[in-house]
């Protein structure tokens, strides 16, 4: 390929490529990382305290014997900060976010307090209807009772004047 020389048995031009950039982030999206091995570089991410988080290729073969010295940035670095500086805003952005969260699950075990006290109302409620609808029903058998008692009080009190009217009319 024109432009382009092995280099170990690798594609020299992708890693030459690679290192002519800042950062990946410039790099065309449509390239693919190769070490000068020739093998694909894949994104690893930082863990080191200067750069933690930072997005980073290089060889696969580093680990193993170290020939070959491939590595390109993916992110860029940040721009009048270090990431020391990014990582304690983080922090402190989280430790904000943290609070934030504990005042809004502290508002919802509230609003569940208050949801199962109007839960709790409304059930004592029904349960008082039902009951007064109990006692209701029971108290209109017992007027029924009582006016059918009276209607038999009624018969009955007729029934004497007549027999007292009868015997009465015959002396």
């Amino acid at each position: 390929m024109q432009g382009s020389r092995s280099h170990g048995g690798g594609n020299f031009r992708s890693a030459q490529l690679a290192n002519s950039w800042r950062c990946r982030e410039n790099l065309p999206a449509t390239a693919e990382l190769f070490c000068y091995c020739g093998i694909p570089a894949p994104v690893k991410i930082s863990r080191t305290p200067k750069n933690n988080g930072r997005r980073f290729c290089s060889c696969e073969n580093f680990k193993v014997n170290r020939s070959c010295r491939f590595f390109v940035w993916v992110d860029p670095s940040l721009e009048g900060a270090t990431l020391e500086e990014e990582s304690k805003e983080n922090s402190e952005i989280q430790v904000g976010c943290h609070d934030e969260l504990m005042k809004i699950q502290a508002a919802k075990h509230d609003a569940i307090r208050e949801i199962d006290a109007m839960k709790y109302e409304a059930l004592l409620e029904v349960e008082r209807e039902n009951t007064a609808k109990k006692y209701e029903a029971l108290l209109q058998d017992e007027i029924d009772k009582c006016k059918t008692l009276l209607s038999k009080l009624k018969l009955a009190l007729l029934g004497s004047w007549v027999f007292f009217v009868f015997v009465f009319s015959m002396y």
